[in-house]
């Protein structure tokens, strides 16, 4: 927690196209990104990047070998920005082949789809992808599940079986809830088919979950498009649940939440002072990123006494 405050390089959203931690006891003892602005991981038009990937790949290479060696007591968490599943393909072959930490057990967590919708459904010109700008819908999703169909043959022998991330498993996850009407209309047709080409493939290892579903059942708990503290924390718990042994739960059953922002109904920038006002001075200033500023806890304890209200 005491690490929550300390700023980075390249730690707000958007800044990074992948970053490397090292967490051991409860420290950060190594932190490395790549920029998103690198030319050779930009994430444009499928045949560019293809260009680009040997050049993009060995900057991944060079990034993750700076890590410490591997140690037992350490944590390591890797982030590939994934605006397409390409970079998912990637971000697994780079893993896969990283020889220092061949040891360590992996687990991976994959979201993929909501700048599909930006390219291929709703063509916003902010879209980086101008060959899914210039196609009809129906072409243009196609692409997005040829593109999901490739990751997700990759993925299962890597998820499943002796595969590298078999003992923690693998997390395929819908495209997050949101409260625009036209956009949730299009995340639940394209949820459809992520969900269709899982459903061979689901396993104790090779898991699909709902995020979609889930900040549907909390929908005050999603600030334009992106989940509060509350949400992510819980769909973190349930993925945690899996990966981590039964003797590591907590004992309690009853969730409370310990901070002045868990909540998306508390997204008000006067409950944010360490990003608000500074964050006129960046490229912008958004309400869940303001909720996500401010440090959260999810503890597990016992249900209050009827007729006690104190915590809640």
């Amino acid at each position: 927690p005491d690490e929550y405050t300390i700023e980075r390089d390249g730690e707000m959203i958007g800044a990074s196209a992948v970053a490397d931690v090292v967490i051991e006891n409860g420290k950060v003892t190594h932190w490395a990104t790549i920029s998103n602005q690198l030319p050779e991981c930009r994430q444009v038009d499928a045949s560019l990047a293809l260009q680009n990937r040997p050049a993009c790949k060995q900057a991944i290479e060079v990034l993750l070998a700076q890590a410490p060696a591997y140690s037992s007591g350490a944590i390591r968490i890797t982030m590939f920005i994934s605006f397409f599943w390409y970079r998912t393909e990637l971000a697994l072959e780079v893993v896969n082949a990283d020889v220092p930490w061949a040891s360590a057990r992996v687990a991976v967590v994959t979201q993929v789809g909501a700048w599909y919708n930006v390219c291929s459904v709703t063509k916003e010109d902010y879209c980086p992808r101008k060959e899914l700008l210039a196609m009809e819908r129906d072409p243009a999703i196609q692409v997005f599940k040829d593109e999901m169909e490739v990751v997700l043959t990759q993925m299962e022998p890597f998820c499943t079986g002796s595969g590298r991330a078999s003992q923690l498993g693998c997390y395929v996850q819908t495209i997050s809830w949101t409260n625009g009407v036209r956009d949730n209309e299009n995340f639940q047709i394209m949820n459809s088919y992520i969900e269709q080409a899982m459903a061979s493939r689901l396993s104790s290892s090779f898991r699909l979950v709902d995020f979609f579903r889930l900040g549907g059942a909390m929908p005050e708990e999603v600030v334009n498009g992106h989940g509060s503290q509350m949400l992510n924390l819980w769909v973190w718990t349930v993925m945690f649940n899996a990966m981590c042994p039964a003797e590591m739960a907590a004992s309690g059953s009853y969730a409370t939440w310990e901070g002045n922002l868990c909540s998306g109904t508390e997204a008000r920038f006067e409950n944010c002072p360490n990003y608000y006002p500074s964050c006129l001075d960046g490229p912008r200033c958004e309400k869940w990123e303001c909720m996500n500023s401010v440090p959260c806890t999810l503890k597990a304890g016992d249900p209050p006494i009827a007729g006690n209200t104190e915590g809640l």
